[in-house]
This record gives structure tokens, C-alpha cells and sequence, in this order.
């Protein structure tokens, strides 16, 4: 998988540590089409089935949401 996925055009190739994953790095447009084929290919010459998702990224990154409570104000 990791050769087929490589020789389509990924820029690299990692397996999931949480399940049975694996994630291709690729750029936008028909590399991303071509290494899902590729992978999905690889599969089935072993006689596994598979599914690809060619999924977006984002440019946001991470952030932390934080919602705050109202206390009454303590007196002294």
C-alpha cells in the first residue's frame, strides 16, 4: 500500500496507530484522486476490500474553546 500510494504521487504514506487506517499526504487536485486509486487497488490485488476518502484540510489549526461561567462576586 505504502509503495503504491508513493508511486501515485504521495508525499508520504503513514499508518493509524487507532485502527485499520491508512493516510496518504498528497497535493490537491488528481495526484489526491490517483494515490486513493492506487490504494484501493493495492487492496484488492489481496484480496481486501477498501474504501478511499479524499478529504480536505484546513487552515485554521487547533484552538481551544473555552466557555466561562458567571460566579457572584464575592464580598470580603
Amino acid at each position: 500500500m505504502y509503495h503504491a500510494a508513493q508511486s501515485a504521487g504521495a508525499i508520504g504514506t503513514v499508518l493509524s496507530g487507532a485502527g485499520p487506517t491508512l493516510l496518504a499526504v498528497v497535493e490537491a487536485g488528481d495526484p489526491a484522486q490517483n494515490v486513493a486509486q492506487a490504494m484501493v487497488s493495492a487492496f484488492e490485488q489481496t484480496g481486501s476490500a477498501a474504501v478511499a476518502r479524499v478529504l480536505p484540510t484546513t487552515t485554521t489549526g487547533a484552538y481551544v474553546h473555552v466557555k466561562m461561567e458567571k460566579t457572584p462576586l464575592q464580598t470580603h
